[in-house]
């Protein structure tokens, strides 16, 4: 029992290093990722984790007017609605998703500055309206470089030029402009 104890004394001693340590270089080299995601899920309300959390409510926000203005009143959720799998490409920056059942995956990226994002969204049937849910799934990049690909994405498609395509097995991709 007593060396029991101590095990578990010494696996959550180790969890807090590493906690801190992922922290703490989280505010050297201000990259957020899923590994920074699912730290703040956990430790929201210690200290150590709030500029994370506050650089994450700032993606967020960000992801809520992509899904108002580009996935809702943008047609993006329209376009994809027939295709279990999309895509859509200009330049560096690329947008593809599939569907399956009531549940969207959107995976953002800018070849350029190394800058992703995949969001997951679902239909809650829960509420009236059947409201469109959606939240950052897996993230890489520093909140400019993350809010600059998703501001990317929305000019482009207020600019009715982000058109989806089914997307087939990875030989027959074809880039498509928009």
């Amino acid at each position: 029992m007593v060396m029991e104890d101590f095990d578990e004394a010494r696996r959550q001693a180790e969890t807090a290093v590493y906690v801190r340590e992922a922290f703490a270089n989280y505010e050297v080299n201000n990259m957020l990722t899923g590994e920074i995601l699912a730290l703040v899920a956990m430790y929201s309300d210690s200290d150590f984790a709030a500029e994370a959390k506050r650089d994450l409510e700032v993606v967020q926000k960000t992801v809520q007017a992509f899904k108002a203005n580009v996935w809702t009143n943008g047609g993006l959720q329209r376009q994809v609605a027939s295709m279990p799998k999309a895509a859509s490409y200009c330049g560096d920056l690329g947008v593809t998703t599939e569907t399956f059942g009531n549940k969207t995956l959107i995976h953002m990226q800018d070849k350029a500055t190394g800058a992703n994002i995949s969001l997951l969204g679902f239909m809650d049937q829960s509420t009236p309206e059947e409201e469109f849910v959606m939240g950052i799934q897996s993230i890489k990049g520093t909140v400019a470089g993350v809010v600059g690909l998703i501001g990317s994405i929305t000019l482009l498609s207020d600019a009715c030029r982000v058109r989806m395509a089914p997307l087939f097995p990875q030989r027959n991709i074809l880039p498509l402009g928009f």
